[in-house]
């Protein structure tokens, strides 16, 4: 049985991230008119599952750190705020630890696309269980890896067309692995751009994850925004799923991207595209704060 609760809501949520790291930023050299740089975020190389306090350096005092967002294996992308009238060189810092003034995240595994078909489809090449972690990748609910998988795209017959939803193994009953999930609010569940452009800048994700086991497809979304969800697996590592638009098309007379798509022909069944970020260490639920004030400031006082 599906557990129908409440979904928890957070204000903007914080990244971690972690290790040693190079920073690569949209603006390298000077820019051109005023003659200084204008960039506002950079991209830091991290270690996954090492946690880290994200700052800037450089830049006016009123220049300002506004959050992080990791999306890809061993990446973290800083965003700033640059003081009117500030073109210096504005570089983004990573320190080992989870205290002091700053943004602390945690390194993630993920990235590339995973394909899940419903579990109506027959057809042994295509998958229908996910795992997570630590290497984030599909898995068939019969095969070697059956003991492993988190998640699974269920037909539901019960529910409303496309009749698909994300559910944890063990509702399925792929496996005995209980995994919670958990919803955006503010931010909303629903993000253009996916994992990539969602920023936090304070928060944890433990907070957002409740006893919820599922995620029902519907067909009311269509505005091209991805789902992201909060998963806390059974191990107790915490992971993102984003459920990624497909191309358009129409359906029930209406025209948009939905988040499922389908194979076509005789014996159609349908699927969904998704990117995971997914932390190693256990019991690290990415997000933290520690001062409210320094966290938001390029200087401490």
């Amino acid at each position: 049985m599906k557990l129908r609760l409440s979904f928890l809501s957070i204000c903007a949520t914080l990244l971690v991230a972690g290790a040693l790291f190079t920073s690569c930023t949209q603006t390298s050299t000077p820019g051109t008119g005023t003659g200084g740089y204008h960039d506002t975020y950079a991209d830091i190389s991290v270690t996954p599952g090492t946690t880290y306090v994200f700052n800037i350096s450089g830049g006016s005092s009123n220049s300002v750190i506004t959050g992080v967002s990791a999306y890809n294996t061993g990446v973290v992308r800083v965003y700033w705020s640059r003081a009117a009238s500030d073109s210096s060189q504005i570089t983004p810092t990573a320190t080992p630890g989870s205290t002091g003034s700053g943004i602390v995240w945690a390194g993630v595994t993920g990235g590339g696309l995973f394909r899940l078909y419903e579990t109506a489809d027959v057809d042994a090449s295509h998958p229908s269980g996910l795992i997570l972690g630590p290497t984030p990748h599909t898995a068939s609910l019969t095969g070697a890896e059956k003991s492993k998988i988190d998640l699974v795209l269920q037909t539901d017959n019960s529910i409303g067309s496309p009749f698909l939803s994300l559910v944890s193994a063990d509702l399925n009953a792929t496996n005995t692995r209980s995994a919670k999930f958990g919803f955006f609010t503010s931010p909303s569940t629903y993000i253009k751009g996916g994992l990539a452009s969602q920023i936090f800048s304070s928060g944890d994700l433990s907070a957002v994850v409740g006893a919820n086991n599922f995620f029902d497809i519907t067909p009311l979304h269509s505005d091209s925004a991805s789902a992201v969800i909060v998963v806390r697996t059974a191990d107790n590592n915490y992971s993102r799923v984003e459920i990624v638009p497909q191309s358009p098309s129409t359906f029930g007379g209406v025209s948009g991207r939905f988040l499922w798509g389908d194979t076509g022909g005789s014996s159609s069944r349908r699927f969904i595209d998704v990117n995971v970020t997914y932390n190693p260490t256990a019991n690290s639920p990415y997000a933290a704060i520690f001062d409210a004030k320094d966290a938001r400031l390029a200087y401490a006082d």
